[in-house]
């Protein structure tokens, strides 16, 4: 985000810029309060937050002329906040720290989050329906508080009385062995990463204590990872300050794998109030724990994050139908199905609705994911994740200029998250603002080098940048997936075959809608056709007709072409085959 301070109060303005470059917030301006000033405030836009000094004599006469459509923070002495009366919401009484900065414009960002609401189509016809809605919300919370407290059991009792527990569930155990059946018991397999021996022999022995059945380890994060990825774990216990992959990276590694964005983690570290921390208050699937560590402390650590994260699996499917029966009634009908029914209750089901807002982006079905978005914050979910959720949801409906504010508020709030980083990079790419895009990009391959989402949106960049430089650009269109695609066919008519295979690789990254996605496939394929490698073209041209859904005939008629030229195991390049356009 980009950021303006109107003040004349050196000190006070020295520690807002260290806040703000702290949280990599760009183009810091300190203007003084002058009427030359507020024109430069006509250039904010909706990634611009301003920190206005009510304590300089021009504030009174300024300060109506400040734009609505940004989030401001007043600062002042007491007098002076307090002679504004209620038109400050957000304020800083001088002298203020970093800490207190960093609080307020929290709260000022998040004042600023909308989420749409569905407009009402409640009738008559629907009350019926509605009533059955209720019955099946209502039971569902109750099914869910039953799971969480046997979850709980389960997790803190000694192997006698698990045994016991899991003998009331009907499961069989075999003889006297300790071993207990993996699908009663949800942490059976647990990877612990740190450095310190002194460490790892104290977790193995509160480990066992908890009934895990086998646990690994490594003494160092790159290790720990590789281990993670080849193996399957109920639960991951990283100390932070690991060596050759420290805990920032490792956590944003494993947040943007598929097979590992809901693991329960556990952070241990010796520094618990530096500010990468901000990234992990976010899930629910974590807990940090400061160092040295009591086999209390962990044992409750544990419970949260694994009856969280099992809770919100389990419970997901049966909540992405209800979802769709609650979209059919009235948004009215909606909030009282909705309704705050404890603290327990709501933190496990926003979190399940968060989880199928995410679910429901993967299908490509945005306008359900923004419907469970929704519902969540109505419960009280202020999770950054559920902002930045909401913001994909935008950018993918093509709503760039909303998906770019929400985006880049949770970035400001908690910066260092390579999903965002690289989703800014996205927005920045569909704004022709390439060298914007390549910092956003560089930014998360300094968190994480092998990011190859990071590498793509660079390599994008570079081409549409020099494209644009060439001369060959024609009238640029305002869809971006058609920009994509034209740079695409351009360069393989120009015989840059496997570079225009590559180039469309990295593209189709940051195509989302399914018919789009599909006609870049097929060229795609004409391109690996082109380079003589039908293997790949058919893989390409396979993926092509299940995503148009069989409707891309000349997708079926090309796949059959590659089929043949595997089995003749050469292919003759055919450079008449065109393209498809967007």
């Amino acid at each position: 985000m980009k950021a303006y301070i109107i003040s004349r109060d050196k000190m006070s303005s020295e520690v807002l810029e260290r806040v703000l470059n702290e949280d990599d917030f760009t183009g810091i301006r300190t203007l003084p309060p002058t009427a030359e000033s507020m024109q430069s405030l006509r250039d904010a836009d909706p990634t611009t937050v301003l920190f206005w000094d009510l304590d300089s004599k021009e504030s009174s006469s300024l300060v109506k002329s400040c734009p609505s459509s940004v989030p401001i923070v007043y600062f002042g002495s007491h007098e002076s906040i307090k002679a504004v009366g209620d038109g400050v919401k957000h304020s800083l009484r001088k002298p203020f720290s970093k800490l207190q900065v960093r609080q307020v414009l929290q709260g000022s960002l998040l004042a600023g989050v909308k989420l749409s609401t569905k407009p009402s189509t409640n009738n008559l016809a629907q009350e019926n329906n509605l009533d059955v809605i209720k019955k099946r919300w209502q039971s569902g919370l109750a099914t869910i508080n039953l799971r969480r407290n046997e979850l709980i059991q389960m997790l803190k009792a000694t192997p006698e009385q698990l045994r016991v527990l899991i003998q009331k569930r009907g499961s069989d155990l075999v003889g006297d062995s300790r071993k207990l059946p993996v699908e009663a018991f949800p942490m059976s397999h647990a990877l612990v990463v740190d450095p310190s021996e002194q460490n790892l022999r104290q977790l193995l022995h509160s480990l066992a204590a908890k009934c895990v059945i086998q646990a690994d380890t490594s003494e160092d994060g790159m290790t720990g990872w590789k281990l993670l990825v080849d193996g399957h774990y109920d639960v991951l216990v990283l100390r932070w300050e690991s060596p050759e992959l420290g805990g920032l990276s490792f956590y944003n590694k494993l947040r943007t794998h598929e097979r590992f964005r809901y693991l329960p983690l556990v952070v241990l570290s010796s520094k618990v109030q530096t500010q990468d921390f901000r990234l992990l208050d976010e899930d629910l699937a974590v807990s940090i724990l400061p160092l040295p560590i009591s086999d209390k402390a962990l044992s409750g650590a544990l419970s949260q994050v694994v009856s969280n994260a099992v809770l919100s699996r389990e419970f997901i499917s049966d909540l992405t139908g209800l979802i769709k029966d609650i979209q059919s009634v009235s948004e009215i009908a909606s909030r009282e199905i909705l309704a705050n029914k404890g603290k327990a209750y709501d933190q496990v089901v926003a979190n399940a609705l968060k989880l199928v807002g995410d679910n429901l982006l993967e299908q490509n079905n945005f306008d359900g994911a923004e419907w469970a978005y929704s519902a969540a914050w109505r419960l009280g979910d202020r999770r950054l994740s559920l902002v930045t959720g909401y913001g994909k949801a935008c950018l993918y409906q093509g709503k760039s200029d909303e998906a770019l504010r929400l985006i880049s508020v949770a970035d400001a709030i908690a910066p260092k998250s390579v999903e965002r980083l690289c989703l800014l990079g996205e927005l920045e790419l569909g704004r022709r603002r390439f060298v914007d895009a390549k910092v956003q990009f560089g930014k998360a391959l300094v968190i994480d080098p092998e990011s190859s989402r990071a590498e793509a949106g660079i390599r994008v960049a570079e081409e549409l940048e020099k494209f644009e430089k060439s001369g060959m650009v024609k009238t640029p269109t305002d869809n971006f997936a058609s920009y994509l695609n034209m740079i695409g066919i351009t360069m393989s008519r120009a015989g840059k075959t496997v570079e225009a295979a590559s180039y469309y690789e990295s593209a189709l990254i940051f195509i989302h809608k399914s018919d789009q996605q599909a006609k870049l496939y097929f060229n795609l394929g004409i391109c690996y056709l082109r380079a003589r490698r039908p293997v790949d073209a058919k893989n390409a041209l396979e993926k092509a007709v299940k995503l148009s859904d069989g409707n891309l005939a000349k997708a079926q008629k090309f796949l059959i072409i590659a089929t043949e030229s595997m089995a003749k195991g050469a292919v003759t390049p055919d450079t008449s085959l065109d393209f498809e356009v967007i």
